[in-house]
């Protein structure tokens, strides 16, 4: 009550990052075959959100699945650099979830040629 509405603000330079995107992100990749960059993001926001409520059935049944959550939003965020990897690894390293280990070293391969110079 303090401040009003003034705190809503620190939300504008979130939503600037958000309408950017980096060329390593699959949305992105997915433009440069010919697919418009909102149909692109638009659908990978669709896939996040399927996998999402995949993922929270299983939770609700018993099975967390955090590093495969992870590889999710690395793989349909519109905006990506190699450091986002942190979220990904090491859940991916203490769970028994092989299709998590092998997407977030395929993640990690994939993002390798944006962290080193050519």
């Amino acid at each position: 009550m303090r401040y009003g509405f003034a705190w809503l603000d620190a939300f504008a330079p979130l939503a600037d990052n958000a309408i950017e995107t980096t060329s390593y992100a699959l949305p992105h990749r997915l433009s440069q075959l010919g697919v418009p960059e909102g149909l692109a993001i638009a659908l990978f926001a669709a896939i996040f959100a399927i996998v999402y409520v995949v993922l929270a059935r299983e939770a609700w049944r018993g099975r967390l699945r955090l590093a495969l959550a992870s590889v999710a939003l690395l793989a349909c965020a519109p905006y990506i650099t190699p450091w986002y990897l942190a979220w990904v690894v090491p859940l991916a390293a203490i769970e028994e979830d092989k299709l998590a280990r092998g997407l977030a070293l395929a993640f990690t391969a994939y993002l390798l040629p944006q962290t080193i110079p050519v």
